[in-house]
């Protein structure tokens, strides 16, 4: 069978990790496999355990031997995790190219004013106690938005709306600048009754901007341009862009210039969740987020969630040369929380410049993919197990569900995902197979690396932590890497390039480079034939 070994160690990102990072450097030359590791250290299954409130994380089957925890753990020691989290609390400019702070743990810290009158007015909606000037209560709530202003509350929807003792207005996202996704909603909404929410913090982005003028467009259409007062919301920091486009000033909700878009859940962009699932479920979100705070502050890194996922997430990274990254829940209702990671991961993380404006000199985001469980076992795990390209993955399981047959049969699928991809055919449990022609098809290597992100059930308390325990990782390994995960030049270029193309889609004159005129010239050609 062939071998893939480690690629050369990264050069260390900062003269402060030096020491830690060489010696880390010398223990991936001579990495154990998973199956060994597991058999000189007899405790291991239950020695790798974390815990926090209602989240226990399982890292006994990543490939890290007592040695390397202890370096990882000096590595945060060096980079000084924990203050510089405390600082980004503390409204630090932690994002030095904009010189703004992050202020998105700050936000739920305390629920503001404005947060308890924003939740109020959608609890009205919610219980169904707002009416419109038309005399209708609210049945459908459409959010424009893109990015965070869609990611953030589609998942809290999709994940919490069905826990909520009253079922709020059917909740619709907006996000994809291709006509045929309002076209689809217009059939089914009564313009008398629906809400329309444009989320955006500039009130400038393309997508959305092109989305509301074809969706007010329509409203007024259907229902004359009175509508506006009464059933169209602003979630921005530009009050006066959303004035001019007829708002009320009190649909109009204040949305802070410090929130990165991967952030937002925690600010007003959270209305269309408020509406649909009701302010306790906002509440206990933030209160579970705030849980995951203190933890992810206080405890030391042999003991820290986040920190331990993301010292484990640069070894595999920077040291074994694993630069992708799977998030597999094993619970349906978190299908969108691996698209929601991707932006918050690869948007923080994608980046080639450190702090200063030197070239990094390390690999940073990791590839992030992934889907459901059981659904990826008859798609891509064939590659995880087989492949050539060792990926490391993170199972998300429900200790808890209903029917419970069904609910073991998932959770015997995760555990034996992971032991799987850990041990391979050198587990006790895999049989041999009794026809020489097929042995080597049939060897599964193992030593591939996977943790176990377990909790009792899916609640706004469990979601509100998972999602600040992937902020704080996320943050862990930009500091380690020393960048910064707080901009986004890549995406404002893009934005502004496509600004310049659109003209010359329409039929004006304009000055472009060659690859873009060829391949417009393309796209004429097949949309006339």
């Amino acid at each position: 069978m062939p071998t893939f070994s480690p690629t050369t160690p990264d050069r260390c990102p900062q003269p402060a990790l030096a020491s830690t990072w060489q010696a880390l450097a010398g223990q991936a030359a001579h990495v154990e496999p998973l199956y060994q590791l597991f058999a000189a250290e007899p405790e291991r299954a239950h020695a790798c355990f974390a815990q926090c409130g209602p989240l226990a994380l399982d890292y006994s089957r990543q490939p890290a031997s007592d040695a390397v925890l202890g370096l990882l753990s000096q590595l945060a020691m060096d980079a000084q995790l924990h203050e510089r989290l405390r600082a980004l609390l503390d409204g630090a400019i932690i994002n030095n190219t904009e010189q703004r702070a992050a202020t998105h743990m700050a936000l739920r810290a305390n629920a503001t004013d404005a947060t308890e009158k924003r939740w109020a007015w959608a609890d009205r909606i919610h219980r169904g106690e707002h009416r419109t000037a038309n005399g209708h209560t609210i049945t459908d709530v459409v959010n424009i938005g893109i990015g965070g202003s869609f990611l953030g509350p589609s998942l809290v929807v999709d994940a919490l709306q069905s826990l909520s003792a009253i079922r709020g207005p059917r909740c619709h996202f907006l996000s994809n600048v291709d006509p045929q996704g309002l076209q689809a909603l217009q059939d089914t909404l009564d313009p008398a009754s629906t809400l329309w929410i444009i989320s955006s913090k500039s009130f400038s982005t393309p997508e959305t901007t092109l989305n509301a003028q074809a969706a007010c467009a329509w409203m007024d259409a259907q229902a004359g341009k009175d509508w506006r007062k009464d059933r169209l919301v602003a979630v921005t920091s530009k009050a006066d862009a959303a004035r001019a486009l007829g708002i009320m000033d009190e649909h109009i909700f204040p949305m802070d210039e410090s929130i990165g878009g991967r952030y937002s859940i925690w600010s007003a962009v959270d209305l269309p969740a408020a509406i649909a699932c009701g302010s306790d479920t906002l509440r206990a979100l933030h209160a579970g987020a705030r849980t995951m705070d203190q933890h992810a502050l206080q405890e030391p890194p042999s003991d820290n969630i986040p920190m331990l996922m993301a010292l484990l997430g640069i070894w595999n990274n920077n040291f074994l040369g694993r630069h992708a990254l799977a998030i597999v829940p094993y619970d349906n209702r978190l299908r969108l929380f691996p698209d929601y990671l991707q932006q918050l991961v690869m948007e923080s993380n994608g980046k080639r410049t450190q702090r200063d404006g030197s070239p990094v000199t390390c690999h940073t985001a990791p590839v992030l993919w992934g889907s459901i469980g059981s659904n990826g076992q008859h798609s891509f795990h064939q590659c995880l197990h087989q492949g050539t390209s060792v990926v490391p993955v993170e199972f998300l399981v429900p200790a808890r569900g209903t029917p419970q047959a069904q609910h073991d049969c998932l959770v015997a699928n995760a555990l034996a995902q992971a032991h799987t991809l850990a041990f391979g055919s050198h587990s006790p449990l895999a049989a041999a197979t009794d026809d020489p022609a097929l042995k080597t098809h049939k060897h599964m290597p193992g030593n591939r690396p996977s943790s176990l992100l377990m909790y009792p059930q899916l609640n706004a308390e469990v979601l509100g932590a998972l999602i600040a325990l992937y902020e704080h990782k996320t943050f862990f390994e930009s500091v380690i890497w020393n960048i910064n995960a707080f901009d986004q030049w890549g995406v404002e270029l893009g934005k502004r390039i496509s600004q310049s193309v659109m003209p010359v889609l329409s039929g004006k004159e304009a000055n472009l480079p060659e690859d873009l005129q060829a391949s417009i010239s393309y796209l004429h050609t097949l949309g006339s034939s």
